[in-house]
């Protein structure tokens, strides 16, 4: 099962449903000229139970491939991203509309006593606040300048599947930017989903997810009801980790100045790229 042909069209790049501060920025940038390149990726298709690192599990549906930790990294940099090695899984659909990645960040338990008082405008003017600042780099690197425009889905917690999930959208030179977001609170920290998908594919692609993700659950000794006493706790709560969780922990521990050069950077959609590459990947496959 291989990859083939790294010959992207040059200043190729798709939309970001993200992690908000950036934790994984999908761009796909390529030269023209650029030499292929080979990577093997071991895909599981379902029906399957896929393990999610040593810390979550899912159940794979007919129609669907995973990859894990390892392979998800390779994809990744083939995508031209950063990459976290905080990555452990990764899930699409045989359709090649979206796809989606699983980060694991080891916060600590998180405590979730906001979970009926979150403050949507606070949280909103915060997210605001940071892409203002987001901008000064982005003009500094030449990169186009975003501005909020609101929640897409403000943020929602479910007490009983503790899980957080919200979106916003962002314009940027003309172009709609939806960064959507999906975290898992567990014992230990935060698991990260990263819905990626063409704007045009973002209700579907949701509505998808949340179907996957029903069978999502964290293993024996990472739930987030297994915490005891004693546990590593995390320096902020839910409000902070929709306004930006990782900064928030950065300004305490003096290095919010290193964390606001990635935050925020986003690029506009090109209809039909993901397609295209999603193509070759799963035609290539057939013929394995």
């Amino acid at each position: 099962m291989k990859f083939l042909s790294r010959g992207f069209p040059a200043a190729v790049c798709y939309i970001v449903i993200i992690v908000f501060f950036l934790n994984l920025t999908v761009s796909a940038l390529a030269d023209s000229g650029e030499s292929e390149e080979q990577i093997t990726i071991d895909w599981v298709a379902g029906p399957a139970d896929a393990d999610i690192g040593n810390l979550a599990k899912i159940k794979l549906p007919e129609g669907y491939v995973f990859a894990n930790g390892d392979d998800t990294r390779k994809i990744m940099e083939y995508y031209g991203n950063q990459i976290t090695d905080r990555e452990l899984g990764y899930i699409a659909p045989q359709d090649q509309s979206w796809f989606m990645v699983f980060e694991f960040e080891e916060t600590g338990y998180i405590k979730d006593d906001e979970k009926e008082n979150l403050d949507q405008d606070a949280i909103l003017d915060s997210i605001k606040e940071g892409t203002k600042q987001g901008n000064e780099w982005r003009k500094q690197n030449n990169i186009p300048e975003m501005e909020v425009v609101g929640w897409h889905t403000a943020p929602f917690y479910n007490a009983k599947t503790n899980n957080l999930e919200w979106g916003i959208e962002f314009s940027s030179n003309g172009n709609q930017v939806i960064n959507y977001n999906i975290r898992y609170l567990g014992r230990k920290g935060v698991m990260e989903v990263i819905l990626v998908c063409n704007p045009d594919q973002l209700a579907n692609a949701i509505e998808e997810t949340q179907t996957l993700l029903v069978s999502y659950s964290f293993t024996k000794g990472n739930r987030y009801s297994e915490f005891v006493s004693g546990d590593k706790m995390a320096k902020y709560g839910l409000s902070a980790l929709v306004a930006g969780g990782t900064v928030a922990a950065a300004a305490k521990s003096g290095l919010l100045q290193r964390f606001w050069k990635i935050i925020l950077v986003a690029f506009a959609a090109v209809g039909g790229f993901i397609k295209k590459f999603f193509g070759r990947i799963f035609n290539r496959n057939k013929q394995q």
